[in-house]
C-alpha cells in the first residue's frame, strides 16, 4: 500500500508519537533533540507524528534571494511598458 500513516502509542510518562512512510514497512518515533519526544496527550502525539510524516513525504521549499540587475529591470520595463515611480 503506497500510504503513510500515523499514530500514538502509550509509554512511561505519555504518549509517543510514530508514523510510517510509503516507501517504509518501519514505524519511525517523533524526535526532539536526538529523543523521543513524549506528550502528554494521545491526540498531540499523534497530531505530531502527522506533522513528521508530512514534512518528510512533502520537504518545503525553501526560496533564495535573487537580485534584479538595473540592465533586466530597465529591460523588462521597455517590453511591459511599466516604469516605477519613485
Amino acid at each position: 500500500m503506497m500510504d503513510f500513516d500515523a499514530r500514538s502509542v502509550a509509554r512511561m510518562g505519555g504518549y509517543c508519537g510514530e508514523f510510517r512512510l510509503s516507501a517504509q514497512s518501519a514505524w519511525r518515533r517523533v524526535k526532539s533533540r536526538g529523543r523521543d519526544a513524549i506528550f502528554s496527550s494521545a491526540y498531540e502525539a499523534e497530531a505530531k507524528a502527522w506533522r513528521a510524516a508530512r514534512d518528510l513525504a512533502r520537504p518545503r521549499v525553501r526560496a533564495e534571494t535573487y537580485k534584479v540587475q538595473p540592465s533586466a529591470r530597465e529591460t523588462a520595463e521597455q517590453l511591459f511598458g511599466t516604469k516605477k515611480v519613485r
